[in-house]
């Protein structure tokens, strides 16, 4: 029997080969339940599917179309790179919303042992998430180990930054390095879903994510894990 994730999985496959090009007009979803041979339902339900990840749009006038190919997202590896060379936090069309910081349990247990510290110990969470065109594109959350607080005090600063490694560097004489990023699926968090504004009917679907995470250390061990959660739709990576 033929389900709606099945339906949803045929047109994402065919939009990921390139059969279904940006633009192109979908199957009405009556059209859709004819040529699947399911009810009426079943097909609205894979088009949510679908729209939830970004893949498709809907227009009035115009119907369903495969949703224009995403905009490039720059990873947090990217950005500091970027920061490096004396560039700018942000890219071209870019902006900034939901920024905080506090001082948390790291409860996330992947991030703690990355980090060095047991489950539950103490980190500082600066969050935020990046707009491309106003549309939210990343969310952005930066684990930083508290001894770097006596270095650093500025960075429970609530509002912008900035690289606050060079500062960290001067005062405390250590070199800051990051290790290469590391590039994974899996599906979202509720937190994370509201950041990025998806919007997900209770008990329904999981919606998968990509994720990135790159770990700064000092001389004396992990210091910062900066991980960026990607809204569905939002997955074409730039390599520079």
């Amino acid at each position: 029997m033929t389900g709606y994730m099945d339906i949803a999985g045929h047109y994402r496959g065919e939009i990921a080969n390139g059969q279904l090009k940006p633009g192109a007009r979908m199957p009405s979803q009556r059209e859709a339940a004819r040529l699947h041979q399911v009810n009426l339902t079943t097909v609205i339900r894979a088009y949510e599917v679908l729209q939830r990840e970004g893949l498709i749009t809907t227009h009035v006038g115009r119907g369903t179309v495969v949703t224009a190919r995403p905009k490039v997202v720059v990873t947090g590896a990217q950005r500091a790179a970027r920061l490096d060379s004396g560039g700018p936090d942000l890219a071209d069309g870019e902006t900034v919303s939901g920024r905080s910081v506090a001082v948390v349990p790291c409860t996330d247990v992947a991030v703690a042992v990355e980090l060095g510290l047991e489950p539950g110990e103490q980190a500082v969470l600066r969050r935020r998430v990046f707009r491309t065109d106003e549309v939210p594109a990343t969310y952005a959350l930066t684990y930083i180990h508290t001894r770097a607080l006596d270095y650093v005090p500025e960075i429970m600063t609530d509002g912008p930054l900035g690289d606050w490694r060079p500062m960290y560097q001067e005062r405390t004489g250590k070199t800051v390095a990051r290790s290469p990023e590391r590039r994974s699926a899996r599906h979202a968090r509720a937190d994370e879903l509201a950041a990025l504004e998806v919007n997900v009917p209770e008990g329904d679907v999981a919606v998968p994510v990509l994720v990135t995470q790159t770990t700064w250390h000092d001389d004396d061990g992990p210091l910062m894990v900066m991980e960026d959660v990607y809204r569905p739709g939002a997955w074409q990576i730039s390599n520079a």
